[in-house]
């Protein structure tokens, strides 16, 4: 009786271990699941692309048009904010570096 128990006891343990296994392993996806994740993400991306370069675009014309008008209609303002330009960008480029440094220990192409 006790052994037989027993046996019960442990084709129960083995059972409830094989279930515990069974739903810690992970499901592997398929090449076709894949592809299409693949796929989605790209599409996102390429979208998201488009509309970053629509929003620069829209950006750097109106900076054009604004310094253009600038230039033509007051022309000591034009050369005084270029002058301001040519100070401040590379001091921004240099606190700019040091921030993404600090950030993420980044290689820069600098």
């Amino acid at each position: 009786m006790k052994e037989n128990n027993e046996d019960e006891w442990i084709s129960h343990l083995v059972g409830d271990l094989q279930k515990v296994e069974a739903m810690q392993e992970p499901e592997i996806p398929e090449a076709d699941q894949l592809m299409h994740s693949i796929k989605t993400f790209k599409a996102e991306r390429k979208k998201a692309y488009k509309r970053e370069m629509i929003a620069f675009l829209v950006t750097a014309l109106l900076i054009l048009i604004s310094y253009s008008t600038i230039a033509f209609k007051m022309m000591t303002v034009f050369i005084w904010i270029q002058g301001f330009a040519l100070l401040l960008i590379p001091i921004i480029f240099k606190l700019e570096k040091k921030r993404r440094m600090k950030r993420r220990n980044e290689v820069t192409m600098f």
